[in-house]
């Protein structure tokens, strides 16, 4: 068991969770930056399930959805959660590396002793990461690999 890649799918809207997680499960919808054109940056699976897409302008979003939330991007926040994610991450192993956007690489080499299989390992890792966010682990023998899986789970 080399490597886990640990992502957060939606991160940007999940993260908003943490401070409102009566949100959870309600179709969630990032906008665009201030002064740039109104459009969907990035939705829940909820929000997608009533056909709301990435480009998409706001007001159809209202149309299609009429319940979504809009979320506001906040980089400031992303980026303090992702650190205290790292953060977490290294209490776990001192092999850390910080991958595409919102992923996480864990050296498990030597590890083997607290943790029988690669799902137990996966089980520890998740307890690090607030469950709102609803992380998603892949364990391989390589980055790559790794990656492909947790994206797949």
């Amino acid at each position: 068991m080399p490597v886990a890649a640990l992502i957060v799918p939606h991160f940007a809207l999940r993260i908003s969770l943490l401070d409102q997680p009566e949100l959870d499960g309600l179709p969630l919808v990032l906008t665009s930056p201030p002064n740039s054109r109104t459009v969907v940056n990035d939705c829940t699976p909820e929000a997608s399930r009533h056909g709301v897409r990435p480009g998409m302008l706001l007001r159809e979003v209202t149309a299609l959805c009429p319940e979504a939330i809009f979320i506001e991007p906040n980089p400031v926040r992303e980026a303090y959660v992702f650190d205290d994610i790292l953060r977490s991450l290294e209490t776990f192993s001192p092999s850390i590396e910080a991958g595409p956007p919102v992923c996480c690489y864990v050296d498990l080499h030597g590890l083997q002793r607290h943790d029988a299989s690669p799902e137990s390992a996966a089980v520890r890792l998740l307890r690090l990461i607030p469950p709102v966010l609803r992380p998603r682990p892949g364990i391989a023998p390589g980055k790559f690999t790794s990656l492909c899986a947790a994206r797949k789970s």
